[in-house]
C-alpha cells in the first residue's frame, strides 16, 4: 500500500495539544469533525481492529458472549433505574416525531438487565457475562486532550450476572485478571487502584485501571506497593482511566427474577466492566514509540524494491514528498525497511541490519519473518 493512495497529508505539531494528540494527527489516525467528535483514517481504523481483536480474544477465551444492545435507548428504561435524573447534563437526550424520549447511551446497564432477564430463567445459566464493542456517548461540556475526553467514543461494555453475592466477587476478580492480560499484551503500564466511590454507575465497589500521565484530571498516591485515591500526604501522580469494573449487587435488577436450586425466586447479582478503545488508541500514542499494525514493514526506498518486498509482504509505501522519517516515526511500524543509496537497512524495535544489495535482504526476511 502506498502512502499516496492513503487518506494522509502533512501535519505540524500544535503546542497546545499533548504529545498523544499531535502524534494522532501527525499519523494521520484520525480528523476531527468538531469538539469531541472524530473520524478515523484508514490506519486509525485498523487500530481501532487491532484493539478490539485483542480485547475479544480474551473475553471468548473465558466464554464471554458478544451482544449487540441499542443505542438509542427508551428514556423510560433510565427513568426505572433512576438514571435519568441522575446522570445530568452529560446524557444526550432526544424525541422523536411522536414526542416519545430516548437517550443516546452511555452505558447499557439498563437495556442488558432486560434483555438477560427475558432469557435467563434459572441458576443454571447462572453465570452469564455478555459485552459488547460499540461507540458510546457522552455530552461532554468541554471535549479536550483528543481522544481521551470526546462526546462520542468506543468502548467496550461487559456486564455479568450471578446468582449469589459471593459469585459475583468471584467473577469479578475473574474480570480483573482478563483486564491485566489484555492491557499486558497492549503494552501499556497500567495500574489499577480501588474505590467504593462508584459515582454515576452505582454499586458497592470498583476498581479503575489509569495509566500515569500529565494530562490527567485525576490524582492517585503512593501507598508502599499500592495506589489509592485516598490522599495520605505523599505525593500525587495525574493519571488517564483506560477502564473500569463495578460490583453493582442489585442496583439495576430489582425487576429481575430467576428460579434458584431450592425453587425461589431471586434476583441478579450484577457486575458491569468497561475499557475505553479510543482512549486505549490515544494512550498507544501518546506512551509506545511502536504502534501494532496490520502492515509487515515501513518502506523508504524505490518503487522497484518496494515491487519485490510486495510479492510477499504488507508493505506501507512512503512514496510521498516531505520528510519520511517524520511520517515513519508518527505511524510507529516497528520493522521497517530504508533503501540507501549504496546498501538497505532493516531495522527493527531491538535490532539493526545493514545488506549490500537486495537478494540479501530477501534471504535474511525469509529467514527471520515468518509471513
Amino acid at each position: 500500500m502506498k502512502i499516496s493512495k492513503m487518506l494522509f497529508n502533512e501535519y505540524t505539531n500544535n503546542s497546545d495539544y499533548d504529545a498523544g494528540t499531535n502524534r494522532l494527527y501527525k499519523g494521520c489516525f484520525a480528523k476531527q469533525e468538531s469538539a469531541g467528535i472524530f473520524a478515523f483514517t484508514p490506519l486509525g481504523t485498523k487500530l481501532v481492529q487491532y484493539i478490539e481483536q485483542v480485547i475479544r480474544k480474551h473475553l471468548d477465551k473465558v466464554d464471554y458472549l458478544e451482544v449487540l444492545l441499542p443505542l438509542v435507548q427508551t428514556a423510560d428504561l433510565w427513568k426505572k433505574s433512576g438514571r435519568y435524573d441522575k446522570y445530568g447534563s452529560e446524557l444526550f437526550r432526544l424525541s422523536d416525531r411522536n414526542n416519545q424520549s430516548f437517550v443516546l447511551a452511555p452505558t447499557a446497564e439498563e437495556s442488558v438487565t432486560e434483555l438477560v432477564n427475558y432469557f435467563v430463567n434459572s441458576y443454571k445459566n447462572l453465570p452469564v457475562t455478555v459485552y459488547q464493542i460499540r461507540p458510546k456517548y457522552r455530552d461532554e461540556m468541554r471535549p479536550r486532550y483528543g481522544l481521551i475526553r470526546g462526546k462520542e467514543f468506543i468502548m467496550k461494555d461487559a456486564y455479568g450476572f450471578y446468582e449469589t453475592e459471593d459469585q459475583m466477587k468471584e467473577e469479578y476478580l475473574k474480570m480483573k485478571q482478563v483486564y491485566i492480560d489484555i492491557f499486558e499484551e497492549l503494552n501499556l503500564n497500567v495500574i489499577s487502584v480501588a474505590t467504593q466511590d462508584t459515582g454515576e454507575i452505582g454499586g458497592s465497589f470498583s476498581e479503575e485501571f489509569v495509566i500515569l500521565d500529565d494530562i490527567g484530571e485525576g490524582l492517585v498516591y503512593k501507598d508502599n506497593d499500592k495506589y489509592t485515591f485516598n490522599d495520605n500526604g505523599t505525593q500525587g501522580f495525574r493519571y488517564i482511566e483506560l477502564g473500569h469494573i463495578f460490583c453493582l449487587d442489585q442496583v439495576y435488577t430489582h425487576n429481575t427474577s430467576f428460579t434458584t436450586k431450592d425453587n425461589k425466586r431471586e434476583k441478579f447479582f450484577m457486575g458491569c466492566y468497561g475499557i475505553g478503545i479510543t482512549r486505549i488508541l490515544s494512550a498507544l500514542l501518546m506512551k509506545n514509540k511502536y504502534i501494532p499494525s496490520s502492515f509487515d514493514f515501513y518502506f523508504i526506498g524505490s518503487e522497484n524494491l518496494y515491487n519485490q518486498l510486495s510479492l510477499n509482504y504488507k508493505i506501507l509505501y512512503d512514496d510521498k514528498s516531505g520528510n519520511p522519517f517524520e511520517r515513519m516515526e508518527a505511524i510507529g511500524i516497528s520493522k521497517r525497511i530504508i533503501e540507501r543509496s549504496n546498501y538497505i537497512e532493516y531495522l527493527t524495535a531491538t535490532e539493526k541490519f545493514t545488506f549490500t544489495d537486495i537478494e540479501k535482504l530477501l534471504t535474511h526476511l525469509e529467514s527471520n519473518y515468518a509471513i
